[in-house]
């Protein structure tokens, strides 16, 4: 492999344009992979799979700017640039030989280092919209859960000047959300039969506001570090020199469809599996969760494979994205309940009241259980074949 990314000379050493919080003697746009040929049908299947890669390399490129800065959602699209092109590479495996473990445990890596930051906005996200319902059913007096969307409505955003500062380098614009929507919330609920309601909403907020801030720490540190520089080097070598199969020669309409069935079948398994584990228990988070792996893999195959083909396989990875989001729906409930547990755990221990911990778990208990059934509804409508023949549309059975 070559090294001829080590330094990549005066661009690199230039000072303007620096991205915030690189470090000096580093841009991405220094890498420069040689442009990649048009997919086709009719052309080698390797063409498709180095497409995908490209495009997902240089995605990184764009987001580690913003992602040091801490943009709004700039950390979730890196994070899921990195987890396509690594979900690509496994699914199209066969076109490689030898296959790039190497750059996918790298890859895998990096995905790591930009978890914190996005789990934390997502429960940054998720629990200031049910505290306001959790709030809304304390003041009417309903029971929790009642009239509630299960986190759809997000669209509960004040945007009044006069908010408080971000703390450290937490995302503003989430910290302002957080603190605006805590702040209504307080005026609320200081009222006679809800004891301990400020101190519960004020601890959550510290919580989330310190694992933003690590978080966010943790992807700067990642970014600027020697191994990310490596890792965007040999993504780039790996492009220019790619180590390919005799399979990656044969046409792609031969051979790909093939791969993405794969997929399907693999799919299809852990969705079965899923189904059959019994609703509430740790066996079904697990399986429920390796179903969502699953279906991400099929959707992310069915995107690289849809610049051949869009009509063929748009309505299978449409299917397999649906699948995702509502898995995913209840994968964040799960970590959410496990994260409202062991605060409302330090909580107790220090006599604080707990009532609205339990107001919010029930909450997200609701939804996750809501995810299951959406699950099991959009399961009986999937696709029961894999598309056989490309270049005729195929829909859904």
């Amino acid at each position: 492999m070559s090294t001829k990314g080590g330094d990549r000379g005066g661009a690199e050493a230039a000072p303007a344009g620096h991205e915030q919080g690189a470090p000096a003697g580093h841009q991405e746009d220094a890498l420069t992979p040689q442009p990649r040929a048009e997919p086709g049908l009719k052309g080698p299947a390797a063409d498709m799979l180095l497409h995908a890669v490209h495009g997902h390399f240089l995605q990184l490129k764009e987001l580690a700017g913003p992602a040091r800065r801490n943009a709004p959602d700039a950390v979730h699209q890196m994070r899921t640039a990195t987890r396509r092109m690594r979900s690509v590479l496994k699914a199209f495996r066969k076109l490689l030989d030898p296959p790039p473990n190497r750059l996918q445990a790298e890859l895998k890596w990096l995905a790591g280092e930009l978890a914190a930051a996005r789990d934390a906005e997502v429960q940054a996200e998720r629990l200031g919209r049910l505290l306001a319902v959790a709030i809304e059913d304390q003041t009417d007096g309903r029971a929790p859960g009642h009239g509630q969307d299960n986190g759809a409505g997000a669209d509960e955003q004040d945007n009044a000047p006069g908010t408080k500062e971000a703390p450290g380098n937490v995302r503003p614009d989430l910290a302002r959300q957080v603190d605006r929507q805590l702040d209504r919330q307080l005026e609320r609920t200081v009222l006679p039969g809800a004891p301990g309601t400020a101190p519960a909403v004020r601890r959550l907020n510290a919580e989330l506001a310190e694992r933003l801030d690590a978080g966010h720490r943790q992807v700067v540190l990642a970014l600027n570090g020697r191994r990310y520089r490596r890792l965007m080097t040999d993504i780039e070598d790996w492009l220019d020199h790619p180590q390919l199969a005799p399979l990656a020669s044969e046409p792609a309409r031969q051979v790909v469809p093939r791969l993405v069935g794969r997929q399907f079948k693999h799919l299809r398994a852990a969705a079965n599996s899923a189904l059959a584990a019994p609703e509430g228990t740790e066996l079904a988070e697990e399986a429920l969760h390796a179903a969502r792996k699953r279906a991400k893999r099929l959707r992310y195959a069915a995107e690289a494979a849809a610049v051949l083909s869009p009509v063929d396989v748009a309505a299978l990875g449409q299917a397999a994205h649906e699948i995702q989001s509502v898995l995913g729906e209840h994968q964040d409930a799960v970590v959410a309940r496990q994260l409202l547990r062991r605060v409302a755990a330090k909580a107790a221990y220090e006599g604080e009241d707990t009532f609205l911990y339990g107001r919010l778990d029930a909450l997200e208990q609701a939804a996750a259980q809501e995810a299951v059934s959406q699950f099991q509804t959009l399961w009986r409508r999937f696709p029961t074949a894999k598309p056989k023949s490309w270049g005729k549309p195929w829909k859904p059975a």
